[in-house]
């Protein structure tokens, strides 16, 4: 019996090659996965800074649109962007972290 024991020892060995393997692949990816949703999280980020403070003087769908009602006083100064006006950073998890930078 002890030799049976060494059979199925053995024949498990590829097995545990291969699935170890397969945990490598997979790590491989997960991680080209997660610097792919930086990526588009930092696009996000940074499309959504510009949309901000290139229509604050007007208005914009956070702000509202008070721009087109009255003078050019408020298209003269340079608007703060703040953390709660982020609405599209902040709706992934991952992505407020580049919000509170």
């Amino acid at each position: 019996m002890p030799g049976s024991r060494k059979r199925g020892a053995d024949a498990g060995s590829p097995a545990k090659d291969k699935a170890a393997a397969e945990v490598v692949d997979l790590e491989k990816r997960r991680l080209a996965v997660a610097e792919e949703l930086r990526h588009v999280e930092q696009q996000i980020y940074d499309l959504e800074t510009k949309y901000l403070e290139t229509s604050s003087p007007f208005g914009n769908a956070v702000r509202g649109y008070e721009g087109f009602l009255g003078g050019s006083s408020v298209a003269n100064r340079k608007m703060v962007l703040k953390p709660e006006e982020r609405l599209f950073s902040w709706s992934s998890v991952s992505g407020q972290t580049l919000v509170k930078q």
